[in-house]
């Protein structure tokens, strides 16, 4: 049965015509831009050299700035895309009361994993195609980084990629979880603000610190200390790690205690998913939820 609900969730989101729509225009605009900004750079002749980095600061490693940027920019966006789907999707089943067919085949907090495993899976995919059309749109414009560049600015791509996506997923299930619970507290569509926006903001905090504290104080106690929290490590880590300014057992001592969190936030995020889903009227708050009722 979770097969089945993660491939419905799969299938239904990859079917979506406004995602389908949306993410089509992206990558035209990307291809469009890239072309444009190609032309532009070379009829003005301008210089395209990429320096080496001497630092791990954005004004000494300008490549690692822009491949941390864009590595915090594909946590965020399939965390927030995800968000997104899964609390509208949550509301929409209790709404129709199909949900209440579901649990008698499956458990609560089965199909609270299954949801996310189904929209997280497309989600991948739309990501992927948005990856393409930056690397297409770089390549048209001529700002494509060599293996060469990448070396010199710290930016292993072999090794860099996969710990992006590693931290995608710790992040995506620590907000993507916690979200869908709290959805599950409300019946309508009208009430999702309500309790989507502490989250929505509580993931768009570690994404502007990691932008704009990290690049710019890389060594200080500050960054290292935050970028080890729940929370914050998703996002900081990966800029980071493109400044060449973290070390393997920092990443590994960050990763555990994700992991942890995710873990007690799991029990917490099912319990509230569990005892919230069939709820219906007003909105359930949180103390109920935890108490029973």
């Amino acid at each position: 049965m979770l097969g089945l609900i993660v491939s419905h969730e799969f299938t239904a989101l990859l079917r979506s015509k406004a995602m389908q729509v949306s993410t089509a225009i992206v990558v035209a605009l990307m291809l469009i831009g890239g072309g444009v900004a190609g032309f532009l750079l070379q009829e003005n002749g301008a210089d395209l050299s990429i320096p080496p980095a001497t630092g791990h600061t954005a004004q000494t490693n300008p490549l690692g700035f822009v491949m941390g940027v864009v590595a915090v920019m594909f946590v965020a966006i399939p965390i927030f895309m995800g968000m997104g789907a899964l609390n509208s999707g949550v509301v929409e089943e209790k709404t129709s009361r199909v949900v209440e067919i579901i649990l008698t085949t499956v458990k609560p907090r089965v199909l609270l994993l299954a949801k996310l495993l189904g929209i997280g899976s497309a989600v991948l995919v739309f990501i992927a195609c948005y990856l393409a059309g930056i690397v297409a749109g770089a390549s048209l414009a001529g700002v494509l980084p060599s293996m060469g560049n990448l070396t010199a600015a710290h930016v292993n791509p072999w090794t860099f990629v996969p710990t992006v996506l590693v931290w995608l997923a710790v992040g995506y299930f620590t907000f993507g979880g916690l979200s869908g619970a709290l959805a599950s507290t409300v019946s309508r569509q009208e009430d999702l603000s309500a309790v989507q926006t502490p989250v929505i903001f509580g993931a768009m905090i570690p994404m502007y610190v990691a932008i704009y504290l990290v690049p710019y104080a890389p060594d200080t106690t500050v960054t290292h200390i935050l970028s080890c929290c729940p929370f914050l490590s998703p996002f900081m880590m990966p800029m980071r790690m493109a400044l060449g300014a973290v070390g393997v057992w920092e990443q590994l001592l960050a990763f555990a205690v994700q992991i942890a969190t995710i873990c007690l936030l799991s029990l917490l995020a099912g319990k509230v998913y569990e005892r919230s889903i069939l709820h219906t009227g007003e909105r359930l708050k949180l103390r109920q939820a935890f108490r029973g009722r």
